[in-house]
């Protein structure tokens, strides 16, 4: 059995990162406003309001999102479980055979050393997808995608991308 584990030891800096881009976006328009003072925008109480249940909103679904940690592939029992938390609903697994499977690769060509390195992986079972793993959501290195895309190909997992 292969086991692979994220890099990424906290999820919370991406977190905040992924919250605080519209955040500062609506910080700065409502900046604005109060600086030209209804010449140029004109905001009302109930824009502060939607603007704050936006944010709690974002909030709440960056937090309540699974996120991948580890992932195990069994090549006699050809299958791929997923371990995933969230600090809403904790720690579980999913277990997922390969029969009837497609890897669905992004990948991008690295201009100083010359090579293609995976960034983003999908795994789809029947059109419906099963599986995402990318190196800024979930943060796996570029490097144990790869090696997650060689052992599925290994397995004889049909590859797109």
């Amino acid at each position: 059995m292969l086991i692979y584990t994220t890099a990424r030891k906290s999820n919370w800096p991406y977190i905040i990162k992924q919250w605080a881009i519209p955040a500062g976006i609506l910080f700065v328009i409502i900046l604005l406003a109060q600086f030209f003072s209804n010449d140029f925008i004109k905001i009302t109480d109930t824009f502060y309001w939607i603007v704050a249940i936006f944010l709690v909103y974002l909030l709440v679904d960056l937090l309540s999102t699974k996120r991948v940690y580890k992932i195990a592939i069994d090549e006699t029992a050809r299958s791929i479980t997923q371990y995933y938390r969230s600090p809403f609903s904790g720690e579980g697994e999913k277990i997922h055979t390969l029969e009837k499977v497609q890897l669905y690769v992004k990948s991008k060509a690295s201009a100083a050393e010359g090579e293609i390195t995976t960034q983003h992986i999908e795994l789809y079972k029947s059109w419906r997808l099963i599986l995402e793993l990318d190196t800024k959501k979930h943060g796996f290195t570029p490097s144990t995608l790869q090696e997650i895309r060689k052992t599925l190909e290994h397995l004889l997992v049909p590859v797109t991308g």
